[in-house]
């Protein structure tokens, strides 16, 4: 299993790929527009919640009235609606980053920060992944499949880092251009 130090060490042979962002508004606007896409992921989310609970009365009801034929499996809803609450608040903590990120960009850290993000959004797609096996292993549970795979959860050891990062940042100590960008 990863460690921080793993993704520490990662991190500094990760090579920048957002080339485009060329100054500290353009990076602002990079960071804007990440937090327009968490925004739209957010209603997404928040949909599908909605539309779980509406599923989950109308299995209550069908179970009430239908139970001695076919029992239809509620609890799934709900079960499903805890895994999204996760994935909001994941996403939620990423659209701090972004914000704090914001705030302590200068002329002479945008590379870095870019880098940063850059690398974040990797683990933002691998997280965001992991959710996703996570509700496939419920749904197939529901259906009866006996469904694994291994994958592992890394947005503690991720954020623990990503913390102290922007500390650094935030203190002054890493205003120096990277040499790898």
């Amino acid at each position: 299993m990863k460690r921080v130090e793993d993704i520490e060490k990662e991190y500094e042979e990760y090579k920048l790929k957002s080339n485009y962002v060329i100054s500290a508004e353009d990076f602002a606007a990079f960071i804007e527009i990440g937090i327009d896409e968490i925004d739209e992921q957010t209603a997404a989310i928040l949909n599908e919640i909605k539309i779980n609970c509406k599923d989950e009365r109308n299995a209550k009801i069908r179970n009430l009235f239908f139970g001695l034929f076919r029992i239809e499996e509620e609890d799934y809803y709900g079960e499903d609606n805890k895994i999204l609450e996760e994935l909001l608040d994941f996403i939620s903590k990423y659209k701090e980053y972004y914000r704090k990120l914001s705030s302590i960009v200068t002329k002479e850290n945008f590379q870095e920060l870019t880098r940063l993000v850059d690398f974040a959004c990797e683990y933002y797609n691998k997280h965001i992944d992991y959710f996703e096996y996570k509700r496939d292993i419920l749904e197939y549970s529901y259906k009866g499949i006996m469904y694994s795979e291994n994958r592992v959860n890394l947005i503690k050891e991720f954020d623990e880092f990503f913390t102290k990062k922007i500390a650094q940042y935030e203190s002054g100590k890493e205003v120096v251009k990277n040499k790898k960008i």
